[in-house]
C-alpha cells in the first residue's frame, strides 16, 4: 500500500505511479487534496476506486466536482475489465450530492452495505 498526498515533490510522484504500474503493491490510496495532481495518469490496473469523500467544488454550496468524480470513475474497469467504485456515505449532504450525481450521470447508483461489497469483490 502506499500513499500520495500534496508533500511528494513531481519526480517523488512519478516514482510512486511507476512503482504501481510495475505492479510493486496493489492499493494506491490518493489524499482528497491530490486530485488537481492526478489529473491525465493513466493507470491500466485499477478495479477498485473508493471515494472516502466525494470530490466536492468549494463554493457556497457543495456540489459534486463532476470532472473529479468522472475522472474517478473512469480510472476503474479500463479495456473491458469489471471495475467497481465506492462512495461511501457518511451524511445526510453526502446522501443530496450522491443523488445529485444520479441525475447527472442518468444511472441508478446501488446502495450495498459491507456484506454487499464482500460479494462483490471476492
Amino acid at each position: 500500500t502506499r500513499i500520495l498526498t500534496t508533500k511528494f515533490n513531481n519526480q517523488q510522484r512519478i516514482s510512486l505511479i511507476e512503482e504501481f504500474r510495475s505492479n510493486s503493491f496493489r492499493i494506491f490510496l490518493l489524499s482528497a487534496q491530490t486530485s488537481a495532481t492526478t489529473h491525465g495518469i493513466d493507470l491500466d490496473n485499477v478495479s477498485i476506486v473508493i471515494n472516502y469523500n466525494l470530490p466536492c467544488s468549494l463554493g457556497i454550496d457543495s456540489d459534486l466536482d463532476y470532472v473529479t468524480y468522472h475522472q474517478r470513475l473512469d480510472r476503474c474497469g479500463r479495456y473491458d475489465k469489471h471495475g467497481y467504485l465506492f462512495n461511501l456515505i457518511q451524511t445526510l449532504d453526502d446522501w443530496n450530492i450522491q443523488l445529485g450525481e444520479q441525475n447527472y450521470f442518468s444511472f441508478v447508483i446501488k446502495q450495498i452495505d459491507i456484506d454487499g461489497i464482500r460479494e462483490l469483490i471476492l
